[in-house]
């Protein structure tokens, strides 16, 4: 999730920069389902999956973000 937040602050200040703005404050977060996967798995839920087969996992979720234009 931390690195989820560094690419969204990233994204934020490429799409503001073009109109002169700063990206300011964090107003709210909020993350989605996590998929618990073996590697290289397409399986998804809505409500999260969890594989019990394999013990290598890949764990995955989406985090929107909104931050304070200044």
């Amino acid at each position: 999730l931390k690195e989820a937040m560094a690419d969204a602050k990233v994204r934020a200040e490429a799409i503001v920069e073009a109109t002169g703005g700063k990206v300011g404050a964090v107003m709210s977060v909020r993350s989605g389902p996590f998929q618990v996967t073996s590697p290289d798995s397409v399986d998804t839920s809505s409500g999260g999956f969890y594989d019990t087969q394999t013990i290598d996992k890949t764990i995955t979720s989406t985090v929107s973000v909104v931050f304070k234009v200044d």
